[in-house]
C-alpha cells in the first residue's frame, strides 16, 4: 500500500492485491462548513467547548521525579 499528497489538498492512496490488480483512491480535502457547525481546537475561539462535566475536573497533577 502506498500513500502520497498528489497536491497540497489531494492525498492519493494505492492498494494492490497482486502485481496487477491495483486500484488508486484520490482523496479531495473539502472544507465546506454548515451552519451552526464549529471550526478549529477544541478550547479555541472559534472552536467546540469541552462539555460542562469535564471541564470541571481538574487537571493531573505532574509526577516529580527524584534524581539521585
Amino acid at each position: 500500500m502506498s500513500l502520497w499528497r498528489d497536491s497540497a489538498d489531494r492525498l492519493k492512496l494505492k492498494g494492490c492485491l497482486i502485481k496487477f490488480l491495483c486500484q488508486t483512491q484520490t482523496w479531495q480535502q473539502t472544507l465546506d462548513v454548515l451552519p451552526g457547525q464549529l471550526v478549529g481546537l477544541t478550547g479555541d475561539l472559534n472552536g467546540p467547548r469541552a462539555d460542562k462535566e469535564w471541564a470541571a475536573v481538574p487537571a493531573p497533577k505532574p509526577i516529580q521525579v527524584k534524581a539521585k
